[in-house]
């Protein structure tokens, strides 16, 4: 519907590298992550699933409160590591201003700008 804040331009060239993008984030890192293989599998959505970019409403938001459970039910990182600790280059951890130290790694730089930024989000 035209002026819907929540529909997607389901023929646009962006939305469809968009999309082309996102299939390959989920088959890399949903065999991989635990935690978000947990999660997304209540959705019954797989990368092979995807048709379109409003399939994204089916997914759920992760809340910083859930990443502490996990952290805490399997310490020291939780299950939400895509990778072998090898592979990643910064360990972040917040200082616990709501109570509980959160903390999270860090693959790239790239990943580093996006953590600044995405910080904000989770407090």
């Amino acid at each position: 519907m035209p002026g819907d804040p929540h529909s997607f331009p389901e023929h646009s060239p962006l939305a469809e590298l968009q999309l082309e993008r996102l299939i390959r984030l989920w088959q890399e890192i949903l065999p991989r992550n635990r935690f978000y293989a947990r999660k997304f599998a209540k959705t019954n959505l797989s990368a092979a699933g995807i048709q379109s970019l409003a399939e994204l409403t089916r997914l759920p938001f992760t809340t910083k409160a859930e990443l502490l459970a996990d952290q805490e039910k399997n310490p020291p990182y939780g299950q939400n590591l895509t990778y072998p600790l090898a592979r990643y280059c910064r360990l972040h951890q917040t200082s616990g201003t709501s109570g509980q130290l959160s903390v999270g790694w860090i693959r790239s730089k790239a990943g580093m700008a996006c953590s600044h930024a995405g910080k904000r989000f989770l407090t």
